[in-house]
């Protein structure tokens, strides 16, 4: 029977984190994953690291303004109707999470959560975590002067919290920094603090490093029950057989709701699904990752590689490659640029991010098992957040939790 002081339950950005953190404080450590590492929402996303411009997906007026194309496959935020009970009331909830409190509240918890992102990725980078990463910031472009408002509004907000500001660039600047845009692009704005890696970089450096630091990472191990002495879980039942720990961390993003269940935790978590489409060449002439605002898409360039990503579908559990969003995703940019070309495909992907009704993760104890911690519902904040979370989890399980940081992450505040 395997044992160990911390069992991590996933094997994401989120889980993997959680594992080096604990094993820094030199705990015994052992990570389980139903797949491979990194195979979910983790794979193929953008890898931004946006500290700068973290907020709660639930907006003011978001659903209202995308009220006319909630239900159109090719549009940004989709919705595919279906008699769900859960569904509905998780939609409620997002509904009435849409107001200027809820999100003002959600900026300030992010930001408090984000003050240490980046100095945490540098000490990664210093224990020697391999990484392709880019530090050269963020660069939104706008195609009206209403999202170009829109947007230096809500990093305002966060500037008044502690983030420094985002610089203002106009259409000349931009051309003069090489990336030919059309015409119609009104400016910019460029969040310098931010940066970007390969996401599959990112998973591969820090299993390297667990390894290196005896931390084993079992793939294609499911979960199948929890045995419990009191309030207390004793075990993890697996298809491996049975593992003992002092503590449990369930990381398995959006698996972490029926983990959760056998525990007797609801968590309101729902499939975001997002997609990507990965490229081989250069791309549009720029090292900066961008975020197309209007078309709610973004660019990642990488070495050898560019990748256009975006959308938000809310189709239920499934990995369904929907041809028309794909499509949209390939014509998308085209407004934003002179000349827009498809380059060779590497890669068409999707992942399941987990949403929570009102765009906070939950961060914290189980509130029915008191040797359980729960990190998951990052959305796609999850590399952003993915260090400064594995960081909260390791003081939780060591009982050195920063005062009221993980207040607002609550598992039990639904």
């Amino acid at each position: 029977m395997a044992q160990a002081d911390v069992i991590v339950v996933g094997a994401g950005v989120i889980g993997l984190c959680c594992a080096y953190e604990l094993r820094k404080r030199g705990l015994e450590v052992l990570v389980l994953d139903r797949g491979r590492p990194g195979c979910g929402a983790s794979h193929a996303n953008g890898g931004w690291i946006c500290p700068s411009y973290s907020d709660p997906l639930p907006a003011p007026g978001l659903i209202s303004s995308s009220l006319r194309g909630l239900l159109r496959p090719e549009n940004p935020l989709y919705i595919r109707p279906r008699p769900s009970a859960e569904f509905l009331r998780w939609l409620w909830a997002f509904r009435r999470a849409c107001n200027d409190r809820s999100y003002a509240s959600g900026l300030r918890a992010l930001a408090r959560l984000n003050e240490r992102t980046l100095s945490l990725y540098d000490e990664m980078l210093s224990d020697g975590v391999a990484v392709e990463m880019h530090e050269e910031g963020l660069l939104f472009l706008f195609i009206s002067e209403a999202g170009l408002e829109e947007a230096s509004a809500n990093i305002a907000r966060l500037t008044t919290l502690g983030r420094l500001p985002a610089g203002v660039l106009s259409r000349d600047d931009i051309r003069a920094e090489g990336l030919q845009v059309s015409d119609r692009v009104v400016g910019g704005l460029l969040t310098r603090p931010d940066r970007h890696v390969r996401p599959e970089s990112l998973i591969d450096g820090l299993v390297k490093r667990l390894g290196e630091l005896r931390v084993p990472v079992r793939a294609g191990v499911r979960v199948t029950g929890f045995e419990r002495q009191g309030r207390r879980v004793s075990a993890i039942k697996s298809t491996q057989g049975s593992m003992v720990a002092s503590h449990v961390v369930l990381a398995a993003g959006i698996w972490t709701a029926p983990l959760a269940a056998m525990l007797g935790m609801e968590l309101p978590l729902q499939a975001g699904k997002g997609y990507s489409v990965t490229m081989a060449g250069t791309g549009p002439r720029t090292s900066r990752p961008l975020n197309l605002y209007e078309a709610h898409m973004g660019i990642s360039p990488y070495e050898g590689a560019w990748r256009v990503l975006g959308t938000m579908e809310l189709s239920g559990m499934n990995t369904y490659l929907n041809p028309r969003r794909l499509v949209a995703l390939k014509e998308a940019p085209r407004p934003y640029f002179r000349t827009w070309e498809v380059s060779r495909i590497q890669e068409e992907w999707t992942g399941m991010r987990p949403l929570t009704p009102d765009g906070l993760p939950i961060i914290g104890p189980a509130p029915t098992a008191e040797n359980v911690a729960i990190a998951t519902g990052h959305a796609m904040l999850g590399v952003t957040l993915a260090a400064s979370t594995g960081r909260a989890v390791a003081d939780l399980v060591a009982r050195r939790p920063e005062a009221d940081l993980l207040e607002p992450f609550r598992a039990d505040r639904f």
